[in-house]
């Protein structure tokens, strides 16, 4: 059985230095089995900005993303996408960051 996704996620949020940033993915599982959700995140550069966040960390387990922007960093910008899987069925979604 695949399971049906849901998959929640703001839709824009903005980089600035120096500021702590704080985003939770959240997901449902109807089927709730067999294993835990758990999470990965891939990242696509804005042209001028590095490859990835180096300074974003997710959490697998909870879907949480955190970090705090270098001074110098805001304007930089990413499409993000966070993934979703229980093993036997997978979602993403992404927003820009």
């Amino acid at each position: 059985l695949v399971s049906v996704w849901l998959l929640t996620w703001p839709s824009e949020s903005p980089v600035t230095s120096a500021v702590a940033l704080s985003l939770r993915a959240s997901a449902t599982d109807p089927d709730r089995g067999p294993s835990p959700l758990r999470y990965s995140v891939s990242y696509r550069a804005a042209a001028g900005s590095p490859a990835r966040p180096t300074w974003l960390t997710l959490n697998s387990a909870t879907g949480s993303l955190v970090g705090t922007a270098p001074q110098g960093s805001g304007g930089d910008g990413w499409t993000v996408t966070v993934g979703v899987s229980d093993g036997l069925g997978r979602a993403s979604r992404s927003f820009k960051l």
